[in-house]
């Protein structure tokens, strides 16, 4: 539209996800184009970089839109499309009556509609989609030639005569699934169950959702019961922003967020205003905060204007993939006693599961939590790398031999990177489970095949007994670079961000393998290149190992308490009655005999013993929970009860002290004072360990900034504090908000490190 708006001739043509430009015209007007396409991109357009180059002339009457094709003269990193957010013209289209797309749930044209999750090769032309089934009407073939209308050579551009259509299943006699085929009459059936306690299962872009009213805890109850999730909070989609602010606080980054092109999950502060009618606890739990979506594509925005808000959480039961398949959904629920549910589905295949992206803002900064549908598959672009120049001096190379990171096995994510970009998967979950695995390892694949990609780096994590590790491994015929853990999560936050020279990072975790054969967890590394040195760290606890001990919070507290005793340290807990002494005593031989014992470090485990002694939660049925719950309360405090983390030197640096912490807090329940005042103390009291810590290791190392990351530090209030803390000292403060600060980022540190061994 621009070149034939400036009268400029030649043509543009996608290839293998990039896009070139032939222009003639004089110089002046190509310059004024070429800067014009880059300050005012498309809708939904990413710019990540341009290569100008001089051409013989060759003569064109006009512009035009090329046949796509498999490469150019020019290659570079490939961009594949991630699925755009429905536009505003399409709903304007879809709102008027008089349009004969009207409530047509599949609308979309350039700006909008699925991209990557129904893609199965390059170029991304409706021949290599999904879409490809469906052949294009009359109409919507002029539309697709036609010079200035908005779906001019729109790849999923579809109507009510020749796209996807809507069906609804219910069972019927308790014997079989019966179908309403009528589109408009299986959008009216979902939303009836919808509006009468009921719950249903709607087929969205990367997957299957399961809905509810989230005013009626029935129905909420009833989908915890389906998904086999006790407390863990679900996400609320609205209409828009405006509606969302009756029930929680959003400030302009949240809004922005909210309404992107990705339409992320966005964690807010929950209201407590009295509205009518008021989220049901069942949605929200105790969590201070509640997961705000917006609609993503039209068949939602249908339902939301039916219905109002609905619950909208992934269709599985609690550790496997989201459902993308229409038998494979109605199979569970027939088989998890779900028959009650009514499914709204359609016939258009999904070929990339995507679960919801989730983004909350801390400090004014952007965290990632889970990084998948509209933001999966654009790159990571990292700048401190060395360039391979091409022979015409641009810094682009061809998508074929890249470096594979495997990631870890929790919140397991894996990456392929090349020249300046590591692509990142989607987000998974945890490998350890064996549809998860198979997935995971299917994307692998699956992505390699789209972009091109013919590994021959490999890294994974320093862990023996991954999953993760084995895979990439077998992958690399056992020729692969083992990467430390936290060295990974360090390198994240340094990739992102492009920092040079020292940089101390600080990783607080659950787990992850030492160097030196224990678990780490609350880490103080100095960074620099591809290296690191541990220069501090907690005290050392025996604790007990295995998955069920990790979960079990009073296992782990047991188990500091017994190490402590053996260091002569007898932490009063006469009195407090969550403190089973029976138990105790049995994790104090374990621990003095070493039977299933682990050496740790590590923060994580520390906030779940402090969660149990409080009395908050004993055992977390999905990961974090003690951690996150000790949190919540700690967000109701009116102040906070005085605790502190000596820190003392060690024989590998500085390490803090727990005996003095576990000591005051036990004071402080016998005292009689409240959970929320003890939670809050906690945390404040390692927030002020960690500017301490800093301050002291920063002189003795002369690092010249602070990278934060590891899964602890989405504990929002302690994340603030300790930025406010450092940044009170003058010291400048990095965070992941390209990646997840947890495990779903550590392929991006892995990849990073891999790159620059190799380079």
């Amino acid at each position: 539209k621009l070149a034939q708006k400036l009268g400029v001739c030649g043509r543009i043509r996608n290839a293998s996800g990039v896009v070139t430009v032939v222009a003639t015209a004089n110089r002046a007007l190509l310059d004024y184009f070429a800067d014009a396409i880059q300050k005012d991109p498309p809708p939904g357009a990413v710019i990540e970089s341009v290569l100008r180059q001089d051409i013989p002339y060759e003569a064109y009457e006009d512009f035009q839109i090329a046949e796509s094709q498999e490469s150019e003269q020019v290659e570079s990193s490939p961009l594949l499309p991630q699925d755009l957010a429905v536009c505003e013209e399409c709903v304007k289209e879809m709102s008027d009556p008089a349009n004969p797309r009207h409530k047509y749930p599949f609308i979309s044209c350039t700006a909008c509609g699925p991209r990557y999750s129904i893609i199965r090769k390059l170029p991304y032309d409706r021949c290599n989609t999904s879409m490809s089934v469906f052949g294009m009407c009359e109409s919507c073939e002029r539309e697709y030639t036609a010079e200035w209308d908005i779906r001019r050579h729109a790849q999923t551009i579809s109507c009510r005569h020749c796209g996807p259509a809507l069906s609804y299943m219910h069972y019927e006699d308790g014997s079989r699934w019966k179908a309403v085929h009528d589109p408009d009459a299986a959008l009216a059936r979902a939303a009836d169950v919808l509006k009468n306690h009921g719950v249903a299962a709607v087929k969205d872009i990367g997957g299957f959702h399961l809905a509810c009213s989230p005013f009626d805890a029935q129905a909420s109850a009833a989908l915890r019961r389906l998904k086999g999730r006790d407390k863990k909070p679900f996400a609320v989609m609205f209409e828009n922003a405006e509606q969302a602010e009756f029930y929680c606080f959003l400030d302009s980054q949240e809004k922005k967020l909210l309404e992107s092109s990705s339409r992320p999950v966005v964690l807010a502060r929950k209201k407590d205003n009295g509205h009518q009618p008021a989220l049901a606890w069942e949605v929200g739990t105790d969590s201070p905060y509640v997961g705000v979506m917006l609609y993503s594509n039209p068949l939602q925005l249908l339902l939301l204007q039916a219905c109002g808000p609905l619950v909208m959480t992934s269709a599985n039961p609690s550790g496997t993939p989201i459902m993308t398949d229409n038998q494979q959904l109605l199979d569970w629920l027939e088989n998890c006693g779900g028959t009650d549910v009514g499914v709204l589905l359609h016939d258009r295949d999904i070929l990339t599961p995507l679960d919801d992206s989730v983004f909350s803002i801390v400090n004014g900064r952007t965290q990632v939590i889970r990084r998948s549908r509209g933001i999966v598959p654009q790159p990571v672009a990292v700048s401190r790398l060395p360039q391979k120049e091409n022979e015409a001096g641009g810094s682009f190379v061809k998508a074929k031999s890249a470096v594979f990171a495997a990631g870890a096995d929790m919140k397991g994510v894996f990456a392929y990177a090349f020249g300046q970009s590591i692509y990142l998967s989607q987000y998974f979950g945890d490998l350890d489970q064996a549809d998860i695995y198979k997935c995971y390892r299917r994307e692998i694949k699956r992505m390699a095949d789209l972009f091109g990609f013919e590994a021959d780096t490999f890294a994974c994590d320093l862990h023996p007994g991954y999953l993760s590790h084995r895979l990439a491994m077998e992958m690399s015929n056992g020729c692969c670079m083992e990467i430390q853990h936290h060295h990974a999560h360090a390198a994240s936050v340094i990739a992102e961000h492009g920092l040079s020279g020292k940089t101390l990072a600080v990783i607080f975790d659950g787990t992850g393998l030492g160097t030196d054969g224990t678990v780490w967890g609350s880490e103080f590394l100095i960074c620099e290149g591809a290296g690191f040195s541990r220069a501090g760290h907690l005290d050392r606890s025996v604790l007990m190992g295995g998955d069920e001990n990790a979960r079990n919070a009073d296992n782990i507290l047991y188990g500091y308490l017994a190490s402590l005793a053996e260091d002569g340290v007898f932490v009063k807990t006469d009195g407090i009655e969550c403190v089973d002494k029976q138990k105790a005593e049995i994790i104090q031989k374990a621990v003095r005999h070493r039977i299933n014992t682990i050496t740790s470090t590590s923060m994580g485990r520390l906030f779940d013993a402090v969660s149990a002694l409080l009395d908050i939660c004993h055992y977390s049925g999905y990961e974090g929970q003690a951690a996150m719950e000790l949190e919540y309360m700690a967000s109701r405090a009116q102040k906070a009860y005085p605790l502190s983390i000596p820190i003392h030197r060690v024989h590998d640096g500085l390490a803090g002290r727990l005996d003095v912490m576990f000591s005051e807090l036990a004071d402080g329940i016998r005292a009689g004072t409240g959970k929320e005042e003890l939670a809050a103390g906690f945390i404040e009291a390692v927030a002020e360990f960690t500017v301490d810590m800093c301050s002291r290791l920063m002189a003795e190392e002369a690092a010249g900034q602070v990278a934060l990351s590891g899964g602890c530090f989405q504990n929002r209030i302690l994340l603030e504090k300790v930025i406010s803390g450092l940044e009170a000292d003058g010291i400048r403060v990095y965070i992941n908000e390209k990646v997840p600060a947890g495990d779903g980022g550590i392929a991006l540190g892995q990849a990073y490190l891999a790159m620059m061994q190799k380079a």
